[in-house]
């Protein structure tokens, strides 16, 4: 057991908590700012934002790699939509968890408009990981909320 002594310099483990969320949260709206943006206008793009290994799970059709993603996301989403965010939420995912690797989850909900017809809610999470400069998408879950028959 090692024991470390504070000696007016050491860290102070709240303030550096409250840091990493801060900077989850500000990561999370530059990302979702770029990838909605991407989806709605750029969707030919979005494979950048994608790990090579990246998982998609599209209301439950599960798609994985990034340019099988970016093909799924061309021929079967109507090719005109726009998104509009409700709420954003990002948490940091302790390093402990992920093999050392900086980790954020990103939940988002709001509505999407498919062409003419009427907006829909959804709610999407990402499990992003720093790749150098860039955040990237390991795990992308997209799911309509949509109304169910069933009465209880």
């Amino acid at each position: 057991m090692s024991i470390q002594l504070d000696n007016g310099a050491g860290s102070n483990p709240a303030a550096e908590k409250k840091a990493q969320i801060e900077n989850a949260c500000t990561t999370a709206e530059d990302f979702c700012n770029n990838f909605f943006d991407r989806i709605d206008n750029k969707r030919h793009t979005i494979e950048k934002l994608y790990l090579p290994t990246a998982t998609l799970s599209w209301n439950g059709n599960k798609v994985e790699g990034a340019s099988t993603i970016q093909k799924f996301l061309l021929d079967k989403i109507p090719s005109k939509s726009c998104h509009r965010l409700l709420s954003m939420d990002a948490q940091p995912i302790a390093s402990a968890f992920t093999g050392g690797q900086t980790t954020i989850l990103v939940q988002v909900a709001g509505s999407v408009q498919y062409q003419t017809l009427r907006p829909k809610p959804f709610q999407q999470n990402f499990l992003l990981t720093a790749q150098g400069d860039f955040w990237k998408v390991a795990t992308d879950t997209f799911r309509h909320q949509e109304h169910s028959a069933q009465t209880y």
